[in-house]
């Protein structure tokens, strides 16, 4: 820290170091982003050092996660539809794309509706949808059609992704 606060006060500006482990008594090891900067007396020569840290600790946890998420997202062989939680269509994965010959642009703001083979009676999907809000999921086979007009079965599971004060926000639907 010494020998790094010397280069610091003698460096025009502000210096960053992004990410710095530090070990901690009490919380182990965290990662600091610190910015330094020396402060000149009149006569120009570093007379002070401010120094500012903030534990990213949990921010590069977060990113972390987000990256693998969408890692897994990307990389799934199956097929992954994310929607609001009125059922329109925010995000598919390539698979999905693969599988059913929409592209995502042309399923974003779209209901999965547009799949709909014709081949289960209305009674199907209100019992689908009754479950998915009693249990917050739902598996089984369904019946679908791709963009050419071919019908192929897949099994499909969808779970409702809740906020904290358990509100539904999302659906996400494997396939």
């Amino acid at each position: 820290c010494i020998a790094r606060d010397r280069e610091v006060l003698q460096a025009p500006g502000v210096v960053e170091t992004p990410e710095e482990p530090i070990q901690t008594a009490h919380q182990g090891q965290r990662l600091l982003h610190t910015r330094k900067v020396s402060i000149r007396g009149a006569d120009g020569q570093p007379k002070y050092l401010l120094g500012i840290s903030e534990d990213i600790t949990e921010r590069r946890a977060d990113e972390n996660k987000l990256l693998l998420t969408a890692s897994v997202f990307t990389h799934a062989r199956e097929g992954i539809t994310i929607t609001d939680a009125r059922g329109v269509i925010l995000d598919v994965n390539g698979a999905f794309t693969r599988i059913t010959g929409y592209s995502r642009d042309e399923v974003l703001g779209k209901t999965p509706n547009l799949l709909s083979s014709g081949r289960h009676a209305p009674g199907f999907y209100k019992d689908m949808w009754r479950e998915l809000l009693a249990n917050g999921q739902w598996y089984g086979e369904v019946w679908n059609r791709r963009k050419s007009g071919e019908v192929f079965a897949e099994m499909l599971n969808i779970s409702a992704v809740r906020d904290a004060q358990g509100k539904t926000r999302n659906y996400v639907a494997l396939f």
